[in-house]
């Protein structure tokens, strides 16, 4: 098991010897679970804890993902923020997806909170938002789930330029 886990850290994509060494091997978050009168809970990580969860037996989902690498979460391995790029997210994703359509109960609702994503001059050259919300959704149809809206959550550009650094949210910028 440990000789498995060592294997995974080395081949990380991406990622110096030094920055490798960092990574912690994977952790298995404490898990909680709530329940009351036809709804329960479960605080876990999400790939672990969906193997178990029946088929067809979720009436609504509703999380929000990893920005693919825009943040860093943990420095778990087993992180699905901790990625190289923006299709080294997906490929990790990819693997989610199918257990969140085969858990959900036919006809009900899968809602994703995301981001577009601001793209930075020193990555990848260039100003500019990445469409993930549409990547998401592309996903998703791609493992048998429709598109049925999207809502747009107005947001404070001045606090949201602070936290992400998007200069395209600056006034100035926008003027040009």
């Amino acid at each position: 098991h440990v000789q498995l886990e060592e294997k995974m850290v080395n081949n990380v994509v991406g990622y110096s010897d030094l920055n490798r060494h960092k990574l912690k091997l994977i952790e298995t978050p404490k898990r909680e679970e709530y329940s009351g009168n036809d709804w329960r809970i479960i605080v876990g990580d999400s790939c672990n804890e969906i193997l178990s969860i029946p088929d067809e037996s979720v009436g609504f989902q509703i999380f929000s993902p990893p920005f693919s690498n825009l943040y860093v979460y943990s420095d778990a391995l087993a992180d699905m923020g901790n990625c190289h790029d923006y299709d080294e997210f997906f490929d990790h994703f990819n693997f989610l997806i199918p257990e969140l359509y085969r858990i959900l109960i036919p006809g009900r609702l899968c809602a994703v909170h995301c981001i577009d994503i601001p793209q930075f001059k020193w990555r990848p050259g260039k100003i500019s938002l990445m469409d993930f919300p549409g990547d998401i959704i592309r996903a998703f149809q791609k493992h048998g789930f429709y598109y049925n809206s999207r809502i747009t959550a107005g947001k404070d550009p001045v606090t949201e330029m602070h936290r992400t650094k998007a200069l395209g949210l600056l006034h100035a910028q926008i003027k040009k």
